[in-house]
């Protein structure tokens, strides 16, 4: 429902049009999107912009193996060339990427996911990242549930980092040096669980 909303929120022809001008009218737009889940955010962009940007991209990034094929599924089922999707595995906590093609032979899980998106300039950033508080390996002393418990019961898909902010926060330090400098936008819709600190009971 989060993805759908922001779909459905996220004015992509306005912004466009509003924007067209100078080193913006081109022919394709670069949109990255973080924990894509089915791809709902990239491909309905991408959809949106078939008439008046017709070469865009998209680069698909996340931590679920199923996730990517169902990315890769979905685009088909829509009527878009998969030579238009970039699926990338890879975990954003560790910025490592856990997939061979992109690490030459005993590279993988080495190669850093800044350092391949770096490389482009994306008009636009979507994201909708996990938000569940699930404790980190050093945490488990403290605690009796296992994070392998907390996957059964969530999924991998539901794990926000220790404080349940992690992967947004990742996101948002990572958005000025991928974004372009001029008219790049970051879309993202989260919630915050405000989990109770020590000193702050309240």
């Amino acid at each position: 429902p989060d993805s759908l909303a922001l779909v459905q929120h996220f004015p992509i022809e306005l912004y466009i049009n509003t924007k067209e001008g100078g080193d913006n009218c081109r022919t394709g737009l670069q949109i990255l999107d973080f924990c894509t889940g089915s791809g709902v955010q990239a491909l309905s962009i991408l959809k949106a912009l078939e008439i008046s940007h017709p070469n865009s991209m998209a680069t698909c990034v996340d931590l679920n193996d199923r996730a990517l094929r169902f990315t890769n599924f979905n685009a088909v089922l829509n009527g878009i060339s998969i030579d238009r999707i970039k699926c990338i595995k890879a975990d954003l906590l560790s910025d490592k990427i856990l997939e061979s093609r992109y690490a030459s032979s005993g590279e993988e899980g080495s190669m850093l996911l800044n350092d391949v998106l770096a490389k482009n300039g994306y008009d636009i950033v979507t994201a909708n990242p996990p938000f569940i508080p699930v404790p980190c390996p050093a945490d488990q002393i403290r605690i009796d549930i296992t994070i392998d418990d907390i996957s059964k019961r969530y999924g991998l898909f539901s794990s926000g980092g220790s404080l349940g902010e992690d992967v947004l926060q990742k996101i948002i330090q990572w958005a000025p040096l991928l974004l372009r400098e001029k008219h790049g936008l970051l879309a993202v819709v989260s919630e915050f669980m405000n989990p109770p600190h020590e000193n702050n009971r309240d």
